[in-house]
């Protein structure tokens, strides 16, 4: 870009998104990025892992490994001299030391906040040094930082008391992603009433409550009068093979494996109640894609729960350890009892709020006349 004067430049660093949530926001963010510097008056430039998975026109990028992220970071200031930075946007979590007008970071890592068990030390010990790695990384540098972007409320507050930051400069950017129904949906069968329990096998998100509940209704109400798939094969890692171990035999668990988008909304069209007991998240995304069936969910009693499930029409709550709660909602869904459902209620947010990218980018930059 050597001879073109830009009115302002904005920096997006983001080497270590590769997929996932973190991934289709990035590009959400860079779509919208790619229309702005269609004017000529907006240098946008990117630091990412991998282009071929967010390549936008007008972007200028750095593909970066993520391990070398400082020194393509040193190596854009110093080709900067007497230019300016006007914002500095990192994805996700920590801080970079750098020299912009404007510097923010998106905030997406729930892991702080994870009530630590013995158990997670014995099923992966990765998981409790992410915990600690990630109260060390929001705090460094954190004060470098004019905002912080987080996408709900409550984890607003929660971050503010932990890097003691202004919560009147943590804004929140609720979830804009589109959930769209893949063109291919495959419908399994189905015999008794069926619970979906879609997650991934970490062991934080908590199946094991899920497969006791299935054990005690099933010694109460007897073999065949439900069911609860569970997308986990059970020989993922320790942690699958220790719940296979231990409710394998439990007549009304089955251990589905990984399911494809085709597969997954097939149990989703199939299911008759969706249980989703994770003891952390930032959003929860499976709650929102059940929630467009408008049937009932079973919810861990978890501030992200209740912030991602708000508006959906049947939904319950139960305490994320206690199987014999989780049982008793259970039992009464499958007995035709639905009393116990309700609409999970909207919660307002406080300013500073935002709802697209535009109002984003509006709040962030500095003013072109400071």
């Amino acid at each position: 870009m050597l001879g073109v004067t830009f009115d302002r430049t904005i920096v997006i660093s983001a080497v270590s998104v590769r997929d996932g949530g973190g991934l289709d926001l990035l590009r959400q963010c860079l779509q919208y990025l790619s229309r702005l510097c269609a004017d000529g008056k907006t240098r946008v430039v990117a630091f990412v892992a991998d282009r071929s998975l967010c390549d936008y026109p007008g972007i200028e990028y750095r593909p970066t490994p993520a391990p070398k992220q400082m020194y393509w970071e040193s190596v854009l200031i110093s080709e900067q001299d007497d230019k300016t930075i006007d914002l500095w946007l990192s994805f996700f979590d920590t801080t970079p030391h750098v020299q912009a007008r404007r510097q923010a970071v998106f905030c997406s890592n729930p892991f702080p906040w994870l009530d630590l068990r013995p158990r997670d030390w014995l099923m992966d010990r990765s998981v409790p040094k992410a915990v600690y790695a990630a109260r060390s990384a929001y705090r460094k540098n954190v004060r470098q930082n004019d905002f912080l972007v987080v996408r709900q409320d409550f984890f607003r507050k929660l971050l503010a008391k932990l890097v003691r930051f202004p919560e009147d400069k943590i804004v929140v950017f609720p979830s804009s992603a589109e959930i769209t129904p893949p063109e291919k949906i495959d419908m399994p069968s189905k015999s008794a009433y069926t619970f979906i329990c879609p997650s991934t096998p970490d062991c934080y998100k908590n199946f094991e409550v899920v497969c006791e509940a299935a054990r005690l209704l099933e010694l109460e109400i007897g073999r065949r009068r439900f069911r609860v798939e569970c997308t986990i094969r059970g020989e993922d890692n320790k942690y699958g093979w220790w719940l296979k171990s231990n409710w394998d035999h439990v007549d009304s668990v089955h251990f589905a494996g990984w399911q494809s988008p085709s597969k997954l909304w097939g149990w989703y069209q199939a299911a008759d109640c969706m249980i989703y007991p994770s003891r952390v998240e930032a959003w929860g995304r499976p709650i929102s894609e059940f929630a467009t069936t408008g049937k009932p969910m079973l919810l861990a009693d978890l501030p992200y729960a209740h912030a991602t499930a708000a508006g959906a029409p049947k939904v319950a709550f139960f305490p994320a350890h206690d199987a014999a709660a989780l049982k008793e909602k259970m039992k009464a869904l499958v007995l035709g009892n639905e009393s116990g459902l309700s609409i999970a209620p909207y919660r307002p947010i406080d300013d500073p709020k935002v709802f697209d990218w535009a109002e984003l980018f509006t709040l962030l930059l500095p003013d072109p006349a400071s």
